[in-house]
């Protein structure tokens, strides 16, 4: 198994990612990410996205949370998400 990358950690310390990639992924199957694996997801998450399919999720993420601006999980949401977007998308 390759070792974590920066990216998929760092995307773990975002929610909304987080709940991309555990629920909304794994339960369609999303890449073949599956709850069903020998391998956890963040560590499929790690083989099977790029570094740019991750920040493109984490700007889709955004974009919701900022149809909610009144939501108060996604203002949390869309402050973690403003933090990681501004480390890698510059």
């Amino acid at each position: 198994m390759k070792k974590l990358r920066e990216i998929v950690k760092d995307a773990y310390k975002c929610d909304g990612l987080v709940f991309q990639f555990e629920e909304l992924d794994a339960s369609d199957k999303w890449l073949g990410i599956t709850h069903n694996s020998q391998y956890t997801i963040k560590q499929q998450v790690n083989n099977v996205y790029t570094d740019e399919g991750i920040i493109e999720e984490a700007m889709n993420r955004l974009s919701i949370g900022e149809d909610n601006p009144n939501d108060k999980d996604y203002i949390k949401e869309n402050r973690q998400l403003r933090k990681f977007l501004k480390k890698y998308k510059g």
